[in-house]
């Protein structure tokens, strides 16, 4: 049954897709906004492709095409291709927001999905709450049980704290962060947009901005998204290098973390290091192995829990919250490093990035 709306009293919204070499998941994730229930009439789709060679952007076209073929009777959503030749997520975020005609702003990343009543209910909720931006839980998927084992530890708070929008919460309240927020385009706007001087965490260094200006973030329990993270440990330790890395000057510019949980990595290698080498100056070289053995009971406890529906891949997942946590917190330290030599004092940029 389609859904009746008042569309006098709806704003209009621009969802913008970040995509670059997408073309496996496109179906999912364009396909998922395109299913919207969000009347067609105020909707746009801002497909921002990073120079693809996989036909990406090709694609996109043809899909928008054959959704709009299987419902002649029903207007589809307008889509746009966009060139973005400086690559990163962050330089896509703003190449859409300067074309974005809705008042509201959406994204969704190209190997996301959301559900079909997705924008309907992220736009009651910023209607209601009064919020700058909502957002809602993450489903993490995976591929073959090293993806499946990476997904139950990326939704852990043993592998990524409490963050809501990683581990779930029934409860709505103000957060710090979400994934794939619907905002208002002239608040977006009033802040600068996304810092492209991040390859890694733009979204995270925008969401501090908003809220160090008294702008709030709203999680929506109700809000249904999934993702699918990387499927191999070499993927997920390069992703969060990555965070760990651009987390420093996030610090830098800001003069504090989004939250306490960015702190947990380094201190664990912190602890790592410093006790292994106190323990042995302190007691001998057989206590040096207290601060390791203990991390990596820790580790197996953690993998357990998380794992207890399915204990086969608890060591798998004890290995993904060893890589979440090692990866990101080497990551910080080397962005030290990094900013050490640089003499603007920030980490230097590594590569271009793709979506995360």
């Amino acid at each position: 049954m389609q859904l009746q709306f008042d569309t006098k009293s709806l704003p209009t919204i621009s969802v913008i897709l970040p995509i670059r070499e997408e073309a496996a998941q496109l179906p999912a994730s364009l396909g998922s906004v395109l299913a919207q229930d969000y009347p067609a009439e105020l909707l746009e789709i801002l497909v921002v492709d990073g120079l693809s060679q996989d036909g990406s952007a090709e694609l996109s076209t043809r899909l928008a095409s054959e959704h709009a073929a299987k419902r002649p009777e029903r207007p589809a959503p307008a889509l746009r291709v966009i060139e973005n030749p400086r690559l990163s997520s962050a330089s896509a975020m703003n190449l859409g927001l300067e074309q974005a005609r809705g008042e509201l702003v959406a994204r969704v990343d190209g190997h996301a999905w959301v559900a079909p009543n997705y924008l309907r209910t992220a736009e009651a909720a910023l209607r209601t709450s009064g919020a700058d931006c909502v957002g809602g839980p993450l489903e993490t998927h995976g591929n073959g049980k090293t993806g499946e084992a990476i997904a139950l530890a990326m939704a852990s708070p043993f592998g990524v704290g409490a963050s809501a929008f990683r581990t779930g919460s029934l409860v709505e309240r103000d957060v710090d962060t979400v994934a794939f927020g619907l905002y208002r385009r002239a608040r977006l706007r009033a802040l600068g947009g996304f810092d492209e001087s991040f390859e890694r965490n733009a979204d995270d260094e925008l969401h501090l901005r908003l809220t160090s200006q008294a702008g709030r973030i709203r999680f929506i329990p109700s809000l249904q998204a999934g993702y699918e993270c990387r499927d191999s440990f070499n993927g997920l330790a390069r992703q969060y290098f990555g965070y760990g890395y651009w987390k420093l000057k996030v610090l830098t510019k800001h003069g504090h973390m989004p939250s306490y949980r960015a702190w947990a990595p380094p201190l664990l290698i912190t602890y790592l290091s410093l006790g292994t080498l106190l323990a042995g100056l302190a007691a001998g070289l057989p206590w040096t192995v207290i601060p390791i053995s203990t991390y990596l009971l820790g580790l197996m406890l953690a993998a357990l829990w998380v794992g207890k529906e399915q204990l086969s891949l608890a060591p798998r997942i004890s290995l993904a919250l060893c890589t979440l946590h090692i990866s990101y917190g080497i990551g910080f330290f080397v962005g030290i490093k990094s900013a050490f030599a640089n003499s603007n004092g920030v980490p230097q940029a590594k590569r271009n990035a793709s979506t995360p």
